[in-house]
């Protein structure tokens, strides 16, 4: 191998551990973001809650003056298959 080519195994470990550095700061930024937003507090606030009970709109209290029922209805809607 000359110093011009590439070896394609080293450019896949360099980039498997590229993607992991980069989902790993994403995931770091949506829990920071979560905490900001006080996700986390009202989930603690509103205890164990199953999907059927976000459906009818029965956001946490802390959530609930800033999530319509509506778009808490349209961001569940994945969840009903």
């Amino acid at each position: 191998m000359t110093t011009g080519e590439l070896d394609p195994r080293k450019v896949e470990e360099i980039a498997d551990k590229a993607i992991g550095y980069l989902s790993g700061a994403g995931v770091a930024a949506l829990v920071y973001l979560g905490d900001r937003l006080g996700l986390y507090s009202a989930l603690r606030e509103a205890g164990p809650r199953r999907a059927q009970s976000w459906r009818r709109g029965q956001a946490p209290r802390a959530m609930g003056s800033r999530v319509a029922p509506r778009a808490s209805q349209r961001g569940t809607g994945a969840l009903r298959g």
